[in-house]
């Protein structure tokens, strides 16, 4: 299943632990200089690169994923003929083009960058977590250098691609079931040699064979091997294991699925009340940079979790004034050992190791999305139009770039 468009939901964490436009569809506009710190957003339309030394945009790429490390973006320059544009992703420099199949759209890119799995459009009155249904599905796995012609793969069942194995030689994938009225999904494998489908292992047993969702995120550990995805208002039937700080039946509304890309096995670290029980578009997910914790955020419930991703389990909770918010929540911390949540137009910075609110910074308008510098020094907070740069210490503003269509911040270099 892809994501809930990021628009919804954004969280990207940083503790202590670590210390313009045309109306084409790909826009270039190349730096004479050497490629410096990128902020990479999304309009409603293109993926953008936003320089920060200089305030240009470097690139503007319809239909575009990009790789697990940020280094390579991939867009469909032309859907009805089939072409596939790789540009450097710092520099919005052209590396190479390939021909595709017409009316495919590129969906992942696996980690080494050598594979882009492409699948025909969904219909524009699908959702993001229960599509329409269809009895088969076309998957064209492609190399963005030309090097080997794209194949054509056509698998029976409701799938859509979610990532990569390690090696390449597998693709996980969500089945949606029933296949014409979908309902509820699980995940798949498909060996790209033989395009045999067939179930992920489980760990322990403790993963859902079904799921259902209307909020989640992923995040990718830095390694690459294991893909995090938050899971909200779940049913009251899927607890995985009795857990008596829920409601009376041991529900479980929300948790993390771990999906192992290297062992092809996957995990459910269930979540305490209150998370899953509020919006699910004010619900966010996190790790620190060296991939040792995981955060949740409910800002709806006012409730932060940590996570320990190796040992799969919850940590701590913490519960946090938040404020008011009934929409998007946005978050992003680092620093001294700080998580920065935003949701509407204030941005609250929680002591990540004590879960507990020290400070609460208002902005002039609603926060579209957050990103923090690697040394953790400055904050940059997305609004309507702009970008603004904050000291982190403090929430004092320190510049401010533009940044046309601006709905959410995805990466920072």
């Amino acid at each position: 299943m892809k994501p809930v468009s990021r628009t919804f939901v954004y969280l990207a964490a940083l503790v202590a632990l670590a210390s313009c436009s045309t109306a084409t569809p790909l826009e270039l506009a190349i730096p004479r200089h050497e490629p410096s710190h990128v902020l990479f957003f999304r309009t409603a339309e293109r993926l953008k690169g936003l320089e920060l030394a200089t305030g240009k945009i470097v690139f503007g790429a319809s239909n575009a994923v990009v790789d697990p490390g940020w280094t390579r973006v991939f867009s469909a320059t032309d859907e009805e003929k089939g072409l596939l544009t790789t540009l450097e992703a710092r520099s919005g420099a052209r590396l190479s083009r390939t021909d595709v199949p017409a009316s495919v759209l590129p969906s992942v890119v696996s980690g080494s960058g050598k594979l882009v799995a492409f699948t025909e459009p969904r219909s524009q009155d699908a959702t993001p977590w229960l599509p329409d249904g269809r009895k088969r599905t076309k998957l064209v796995i492609v190399d963005p250098s030309g090097e080997t012609r794209p194949r054509t793969l056509q698998l029976d069942g409701n799938l859509e691609p979610e990532a990569f194995s390690t090696d390449d030689e597998r693709l996980f994938m969500i089945e949606y079931m029933p296949a014409m009225a979908p309902s509820h999904y699980s995940v798949r494998r498909v060996n790209l040699e033989t395009e045999k489908v067939s179930p992920i292992k489980r760990r322990n047993l403790k993963a859902p064979d079904f799921m259902r969702g209307t909020g989640r995120m992923q995040v990718l550990a830095p390694n690459g091997q294991q893909l995090y995805t938050l899971y909200t208002q779940q049913g009251p039937n899927y607890a995985h294991e009795k857990t008596p700080e829920h409601e009376e039946g041991g529900s479980v509304h929300a948790f993390v699925h771990v999906l192992n890309l290297e062992h092809a096995w996957a995990h459910c670290v269930d979540l305490p009340a209150p998370f899953g029980t509020g919006l699910a578009t004010t619900s966010a997910l996190a790790q620190s940079p060296d991939g040792s914790r995981l955060y949740v955020t409910d800002w709806s419930k006012g409730a932060i979790a940590a996570i320990d991703p190796v040992g799969l389990k919850v940590q701590s909770v913490g519960q946090v004034d938040l404020g008011s918010a009934d929409n998007e929540t946005f978050a992003a911390a680092g620093g001294d050992g700080n998580l920065y949540v935003a949701g509407r137009s204030t941005v609250v910075v929680v002591d990540a190791s004590t879960l507990r609110a020290t400070a609460r910074w208002r902005m002039r308008s609603e926060v579209s999305g957050l990103a923090l510098s690697r040394d953790g020094t400055r904050l940059y907070v997305g609004q309507k139009g702009s970008v603004l740069t904050l000291d982190a210490a403090s929430g004092k503003k320190l510049g401010s770039m533009k940044a046309r269509g601006l709905q959410s911040i995805e990466h920072l270099s």
